[in-house]
């Protein structure tokens, strides 16, 4: 991609989740997504993986 003159859209596709553990995990919250995009004939995809303390 470092190929590229100019910004462009490109079509993407992914899937994302998450998950809240209770009061006895010290309110844990995850996160993960994975995305994914085709450029040049190539697929390539991303994942991400998150996780906070809720404090409340």
């Amino acid at each position: 991609m470092n190929d590229m003159r100019a910004a462009a859209f490109r079509p993407g596709y992914g899937i994302a989740g998450g998950l809240n553990l209770p009061k006895n995990f010290n309110r844990i919250n995850i996160q993960f997504g994975w995305t994914g995009f085709g450029y040049q004939r190539t697929q390539r995809g991303y994942a991400t993986l998150a996780a906070s303390i809720i404090i409340n």
